[in-house]
């Protein structure tokens, strides 16, 4: 058994976590959000970083000297009331963008209402679940390879090189069906029993972290599956 401290998936490791762009980048990032007026949504299911995004981004644009309002819709707020709108269109300014996370709480309604109280503000970034709401800034998925990047990133392995990667995408086109056949391994089978949800697979790398006294190969040998794809 191993203390909270010592697990490598704690949430305060898991919070250090950088999003990870794929086919993407940082400049490409912001010049669409530009070219959005800076008004746009990260998309996509729970779990996958758009809240990690949507942090760095917030991150970004104060360095820039824009004045943020991060609202965090949740069960005890999931809409804002007439008093909370009225300060919007009395306070906010062209230099204020407004961060609004789990935007799809709204109602269509309550979305339309709030859209028009936070119309003076210079920039409006949600994210969501499903398109629609504003220009979709960029879409989050969830894979086998970002969840075991992430794995190697908190258990301090080293990542795949440029060349490895090449490798692996050379064997897995020669291969006839390798598109088509699961990946095994702990990874898969969690991001599968999670629906895709990394940030669920990865708490539960905590417990069976934990219980298993700091050991994945005892994990994987316990659930009769073969070992994530690593090497000490």
């Amino acid at each position: 058994m191993i203390t909270a401290r010592e697990n490598p998936f704690r949430s305060s490791q898991l919070e250090q976590l950088r999003f990870r762009f794929d086919n993407d980048s940082w400049p490409d990032l912001r010049s669409r959000l530009k070219s959005a007026n800076h008004r746009a949504a990260i998309v996509g299911p729970h779990g996958t970083g758009k809240t990690t995004l949507l942090l760095e981004l917030r991150d970004l644009l104060i360095k820039e000297g824009r004045e943020l309002v991060h609202l965090q819709l949740s069960d005890d707020l999931p809409r804002f009331d007439s008093k909370q709108l009225a300060e919007f269109r009395n306070r906010l300014n062209p230099n204020h963008v407004i961060l609004v996370d789990s935007c799809e709480r709204l109602s269509w309604i309550g979305w339309r209402r709030f859209k028009s109280a936070t119309a003076n503000a210079g920039g409006l970034i949600i994210t969501a679940h499903n398109h629609g709401r504003l220009p979709t800034l960029l879409e989050t998925r969830p894979s086998v390879d970002l969840l075991d990047d992430l794995v190697k990133d908190l258990l301090g392995l080293p990542q795949a090189t440029q060349a490895t990667q090449a490798t692996q995408a050379t064997q897995a086109t020669q291969a006839t069906q390798a598109t088509q056949a699961p990946q095994a391994g702990l990874i898969p089978a969690l991001l599968a029993r999670h629906s895709g949800n990394i940030r669920e697979a990865l708490r539960e790398l905590y417990d069976l972290h934990a219980t298993n006294g700091g050991s994945l190969e005892t994990v994987t040998e316990a659930r009769g599956i073969k070992n994530i794809r690593e090497s000490r």
